[in-house]
């Protein structure tokens, strides 16, 4: 087998970080989906599904995993995830107010909880996640 590319993305639904080498442990490669963007106005962890402007940012490390996650905004501005200015640089770009998380334990339930359905209508929900 060859592997011609690996893709690490610090946070999830935005552009990742080619990488030469990676890391393996028990969870998957280490650095990946560290960190993730809370929807504050229907609650839960969301990706690109719900919030597909999310797909416009890319996120890297300053200096490989553990080091500071660096978000490049659409228009190229970037911000640090974790830096008090930077939840509401990515909720003013997205129009829609989010948050930034670094993981949590899997104990910690409610933060993982799934946030309400943008729709009461289950078809039109499905519709909207898978197209």
């Amino acid at each position: 087998m060859h592997v011609s590319q690996i893709w690490r993305y610090p946070v999830k639904s935005m552009i990742g970080e080619a990488v030469d080498v990676a890391d393996l442990e028990v969870l998957g490669m280490v650095g990946d989906r560290m960190w993730a963007v809370r929807d504050e106005v229907r609650g839960g962890i969301r990706g690109a599904k719900k919030i597909g402007g999310l797909m416009q940012f890319a996120a890297s490390y300053s200096d490989g995993p553990g080091s500071a996650v660096t978000i490049t905004l659409p228009d190229g501005v970037t911000v640090r995830a974790g830096d008090t200015s930077a939840n509401a640089a990515v909720s003013d770009a997205l129009d829609h107010e989010v948050t930034l998380w670094p993981r949590l334990p899997a104990t910690n339930i409610d933060h993982y909880r799934r946030g309400a359905p943008d729709s009461d209508d289950l078809m039109e929900e499905l519709r909207a996640i898978f197209g």
